[in-house]
């Protein structure tokens, strides 16, 4: 995660050059900076996909180098919590995607364009709001 987010703010040569000068973490300190990194990529992720219903909460980030997660939650009218959950698997020829951890399903055309929107608008706001860096896209 550390490794891609690097390379995406900086670029592959700097990122190469600042994780050669750093420390290594212990595993633990390591997890919960990455924990920390991801929790606040999921709260600026959540905005690319337009606002939330009222009462919902949302997150949208980016988990590994091939997996993206998309869930929101909420409480219903009966006062139940409910939640539904996306999870995308990028791969080289194909996205899958699984809700609520239901069997995968490739992306069809227009979710595939949504897809790809999302993602191109998640880097670009969580480099600016997250890192506070600025992106150029093509």
């Amino acid at each position: 995660m550390l490794r891609k987010t690097l390379d995406i703010v900086l670029g592959r040569q700097a990122a190469d050059y600042l994780l050669g000068a750093m420390p290594q973490f212990g595993g633990n300190q390591y997890q919960k900076i990455e924990r920390e990194m991801i929790a606040k990529e999921a709260v600026v992720g959540a905005t690319v996909l337009g606002q939330a219903p009222a009462g919902h909460t949302r997150q949208f980030f980016c988990l590994d180098n091939h997996t993206w997660i998309w869930n929101e939650q909420w409480i219903d009218t009966h006062g139940k919590q409910r939640s539904h959950q996306v999870q995308y698997d990028v791969r080289p020829d194909v996205i899958l995607k699984r809700i609520n951890g239901g069997s995968p399903l490739k992306l069809g055309d227009q979710e595939l364009i949504n897809f790809d929107q999302a993602v191109s608008r998640y880097y670009h706001e969580v480099a600016t709001k997250v890192y506070g860096r600025s992106v150029v896209t093509a």
